[in-house]
């Protein structure tokens, strides 16, 4: 039935009766099971973060700024900013940064919505370490 579960993107957290000790499997969620961009829960509860920080940073310019050429360079500074941070937040050396690698590709107003910005950003997230192979050779 636990297995049954799993596959159902159902994230089973157990307890060992005499010892107390918590086990929990494999975290998954409902999405495409060939995907793991879609199926890995911790890399889905990563980006949807990293999409929180970023509306959280846009937040103070929304409807106090005009789409303008310095407007977008000096969110270009913003945007960078933000990035360098979230490569910056090791929480372990196990787990690493939020954000390994980042590009903005686009930063520039949006061609048919004229009071819309576009941004961009290329991500290189980390994912979990699920299965470790060891090859020895004689």
């Amino acid at each position: 039935q636990m297995n049954t579960m799993a596959e159902g993107g159902v994230w089973i957290v157990t307890q060992d009766r005499q010892t107390g000790r918590v086990f929990t499997r494999h975290g998954v969620t409902t999405g495409v099971t060939e995907d793991i961009n879609q199926r890995e829960e911790m890399l889905t509860r990563n980006l949807d973060h990293i999409s929180y920080f970023f509306q959280d940073l846009f937040d103070p310019y929304i409807g106090k700024s005009n789409v303008t050429p310095t407007f977008l360079n000096m969110l270009r500074g913003v945007v960078d900013n933000g990035i360098q941070y979230l490569q910056s937040l090791n929480y372990s050396e196990r787990l690493g940064p939020q954000v390994i690698e980042a590009e903005v590709t686009e930063l520039r107003r949006h061609l048919v919505f004229m009071d819309r910005v576009l941004v961009a950003i290329d991500l290189e997230l980390p994912y979990a370490t699920n299965n470790i192979e060891t090859y020895l050779v004689v």
